[in-house]
């Protein structure tokens, strides 16, 4: 999952950036696939949307100044495997 929803993230920004160089409209489309991004995660409620459309914003303003991949793909395994795992141990047995 984090390969795939970081490819599509790179490829939405990089699309986006080619339409334009102006920093006004590369911060618009960092803000724009972090919303889209958000709103991909419904399922984990407002608090869910939230807090995924902001950690997109970091995410994208990362990738902007390195333009590097996978980074991003191993973070996003890190945080996914954390959050499994903080759910499996405060799950009552």
């Amino acid at each position: 999952i984090a390969l795939f929803e970081e490819l599509l993230r790179v490829f939405l920004l990089s699309r986006l950036w080619s339409l334009s160089n102006r920093g006004f409209w590369i911060a618009c489309s960092i803000v724009l696939v972090a919303l889209l991004m958000g709103l991909a995660h419904w399922s984990q409620g407002p608090y869910g949307v939230v807090t995924i459309a902001i950690k997109g914003v970091v995410i994208g303003a990362w990738f902007r100044r390195y333009r590097r991949l996978l980074p991003l793909v191993i973070a996003h395994v890190l945080y996914d495997g954390l959050q499994v795992g903080m759910l499996l141990l405060s799950y009552p047995r």
